[in-house]
C-alpha cells in the first residue's frame, strides 16, 4: 500500500514483465528436469519416483514463485514476503494437498504418484528452493542495474 496503483491504461503484463515470466518459467522447468534426471543415478530412484518428483518440484516451485512474484523489486527472503496471510494459507494448503497426493493411497492411484523417500523429498525441496534462489538473484541484479541507470551521473552533478 506504500506505492501508487498501476496506471489502468498500462497492460497488466508489460513487455519486460512478460519476458520475466518466460525466463522464470524456463528456470523452474530446467531446475525440475535437471533434478529429475539426476535423481535416478544419484538416489537410485525409479521412473515412478522420478515422475512424482518432477510433478512435486513443479508444484512447489510455482507455490514458492508466488512469493517471489509479489514484488518486482526486493528479495523474496525478507519478512515482507510473509505479510500476506492468504498467500501463506494457500501455500500451506497446497503443500498439504501435494503431500497427500504423494503419500495417501487414494490420491496416489488418482494421480499415478508413488511415495517418496526422505532423500527424494530433500531433492524436491532443494530443487524448488534453488530455482527460487536463482530467480531472486537475477531479480536483484536487474534491480541494481536499473537503479544504477536511473542514478544521475555523479560527474555531471559535480560540474
Amino acid at each position: 500500500m506504500d506505492r501508487n496503483p498501476r496506471n489502468s491504461a498500462e497492460p497488466i503484463l508489460s513487455g519486460p514483465r512478460m519476458t520475466e515470466v518466460v525466463w522464470q518459467g524456463v528456470v523452474m522447468t530446467a531446475a525440475a528436469l535437471t533434478a529429475t534426471f539426476l535423481a535416478g543415478p544419484l538416489l537410485g530412484s525409479g521412473d515412478a519416483a522420478e515422475n512424482t518428483m518432477l510433478f512435486t518440484i513443479l508444484v512447489f516451485s510455482q507455490k514458492l514463485h508466488a512469493f517471489n512474484y509479489r514484488s518486482a523489486r526486493g528479495t523474496v527472503f525478507s519478512m515482507e514476503s510473509l505479510k500476506n496471510r492468504w498467500l501463506l494459507l494457500a501455500f500451506v494448503a497446497t503443500v498439504s494437498l501435494q503431500v497427500s497426493v504423494v503419500h495417501w493411497a487414494p490420491m496416489q492411484s488418482l494421480f499415478k504418484t508413488t511415495a517418496l523417500s526422505g532423500q527424494e523429498w530433500m531433492f524436491v525441496v532443494g530443487s524448488s528452493l534453488l530455482s527460487l534462489l536463482l530467480m531472486d538473484l537475477v531479480k536483484l541484479a536487474v534491480e541494481r542495474r536499473r537503479d544504477e541507470r536511473e542514478m544521475p551521473d555523479r560527474a555531471a552533478v559535480t560540474k
